[in-house]
């Protein structure tokens, strides 16, 4: 799992050489992100946002520890993700070619996790993301 926390690691990886169409679909969405916050005043774009991109073998635990929330569980009602009535805790999910981007909002200020899964990605977070 790589986390990008700061402008000058979100500049690196804005900045390097995209290996792959995936990684320059990534690339592209971050810039698009980091463009609308600077439109909207802010001077640092990681006080608003983090960004994680999840790489095979990550577990949804892992992903769970670093945000400090439960992913296949709703964080206000407690159903889990297979359940009767469940709901996703994120604000929006949207799908690209490689990735699904998960948006968790965290905090009243609008602070949150910007959260790249591999469409391929083995695991019950990108399974759920395939059948919602």
């Amino acid at each position: 799992m790589k986390i990008y926390r700061k402008h000058s690691e979100l500049q690196e990886l804005l900045n390097m050489p995209a290996a792959s169409l995936s990684d320059k679909e990534l690339q592209e969405e971050v810039q698009h992100q980091v463009y609308q916050l600077e439109e909207s005043g802010y001077l640092d774009p990681c006080d608003m946002m983090n960004v994680v991109q999840m790489e095979h073998g990550d577990s949804v635990a892992a992903l769970e520890d670093l945000m400090h929330i439960l992913v296949l569980r709703n964080r206000w009602t407690g159903v889990e993700y297979g359940c009767e009535g469940f709901t996703p805790s994120w604000e929006t999910a949207e799908e690209y070619e490689h990735w699904y981007l998960v948006v968790f909002v965290m905090s009243d200020d609008g602070f949150g996790y910007l959260v790249f899964v591999p469409k391929d990605h083995n695991s019950q977070m990108a399974a759920m993301l395939k059948s919602i």
